[in-house]
């Protein structure tokens, strides 16, 4: 009988296709919290994103299950210690999204020097006044990147083309390309950079990693852009900094807690200050959002839970007897 995979938060469809081949599969998008026991109450394996917390509380209302897919590479919403404790195998896919954050990334960056954001909201109100829109060159910048992973890498090669000097983070003993300058103490990047970028997933060595104290020692004027995890930056620290002008704009793709993406807006009513800043640029945790990276991720997570829940057969090998 072919195992159930129950798909908690939405994947591109070659991993629906892929998993089709050798499980049944069942989504169950948007649903309250509360619903979801009855769906994975049978499931060999479930696929969440960033969302869906899988905490005790869920996997006790999955006792069947056998592995927990993640679509893409963090972790911080699932109980490792937990799913270890039960035998439950975490399947993610590291490096798969990259290169589309890191593009992303690069994007929001020219973005913020260029005042793209303000130009967009001056035009629709008949504002042409181009001398208002005077931005920076990033070739003039120092850009500092917090977290040397695939996407802190990723996004150095991009920006070595631009000519600003590059300055690299990471308390990992993590390749450093050729064009990043790594510094030993946070506290040095965030002084000297203009720009800052962050890269690192979510654990207690990097929960508001940029808290208000941090934010003291950010250059003034300085531009953030958050592309990791929401609870890496201080939502309220850096709303205060905007606000005190100590931090010039931000490029904002996660907020903790998060909104649910697979809810239409009539019922996904959500709030959050940064949303309505004006020196704010808000996006719905879309970096690794592009079809490559997706198609690329459920693939990759497909292919993982397969190797789990269908494990190869063991070939024991048998020698016939030669003749003396």
């Amino acid at each position: 009988m072919p195992p159930t995979i129950v798909i908690l938060e939405r994947i591109h469809t070659e991993g629906m296709r892929a998993l089709s081949t050798f499980a049944v599969v069942n989504q169950c998008l948007g649903q309250a919290r509360a619903d979801l026991s009855a769906h994975v109450a049978k499931a060999d394996a479930i696929v969440v994103r960033s969302v869906i917390r899988v905490d005790a509380e869920l996997l006790d209302w999955a006792p069947a299950l056998k592995a927990v897919g993640r679509a893409g590479t963090g972790t911080d919403n699932i109980d490792l210690a937990e799913t270890g404790r039960r035998g439950i195998r975490v399947v993610t896919t590291p490096g798969a999204n990259a290169d589309s954050t890191a593009d992303f990334t690069v994007g929001q960056i020219l973005c913020l020097c260029r005042r793209l954001f303000v130009a967009r909201d001056m035009v629709q109100v008949g504002d042409f006044r181009r001398h208002l829109l005077e931005g920076r060159e990033l070739s003039s910048l120092t850009v500092g990147i917090v977290g040397l992973g695939n996407v802190g890498r990723a996004v150095a090669r991009r920006l070595s083309g631009f000519g600003c000097r590059l300055l690299g983070y990471d308390p990992a003993p993590t390749p450093t390309p050729p064009s990043v300058q790594r510094v030993n103490k946070i506290a040095a990047l965030y002084a000297d950079s203009d720009v800052l970028t962050f890269h690192v997933d979510m654990n207690d060595s990097s929960y508001r990693l940029l808290d208000a104290a941090a934010l003291q020692l950010v250059k003034p004027g300085a531009l953030i852009i958050n592309a990791a995890r929401a609870g890496v930056i201080d939502d309220n620290a850096l709303l205060a900094a905007l606000d005190d002008g100590r931090v010039a704009a931000a490029a904002v793709d996660v907020v903790d807690p998060e909104p649910t993406y697979d809810s239409p807006p009539e019922k996904a009513i959500f709030r959050h200050p940064l949303i309505a800043h004006p020196r704010v640029v808000f996006t719905p945790h879309m970096a690794a959002s592009t079809d490559d990276a997706q198609a690329r991720i459920a693939r990759q997570l497909a292919d993982g839970l397969r190797r789990v829940l269908i494990p190869s057969p063991t070939v024991t090998k048998t020698f016939a007897p030669t003749n003396a």
